[in-house]
């Protein structure tokens, strides 16, 4: 099976969706677009509420928040103290 898509490349009807304000559920102004990588070391796409896509690994911030794991239900996110999951959407 072949793909017109190259590796890495997104394709530009999820590019517009997955910048679309209110196209995706979010959590204190996150949305989780989607986990890749190996198991052990799972990286995320998340949105901010300005529409700007981010990639994110355990451990690192993405601004006010701090990543606290990703796994593949979500990532777990620390901001003022409070833990939160960050979910994939649902279909």
């Amino acid at each position: 099976m072949s793909s017109d898509i190259k590796a890495g490349a997104t394709p530009a009807h999820v590019a517009g969706i997955a910048t679309q304000p209110g196209s995706l559920e979010t959590t204190e102004g996150l949305s989780l677009i989607g986990l890749f990588g190996p198991d052990t070391g799972l990286s995320a796409l998340v949105r901010t509420r300005g529409g700007r896509v981010h990639e994110v690994k355990a451990g690192g911030k993405l601004g006010g928040a701090r990543i606290l794991a990703i796994d593949a239900e979500g990532v777990m996110v620390q901001t003022n103290g409070r833990t939160w999951r960050l979910s994939l959407p649902a279909g």
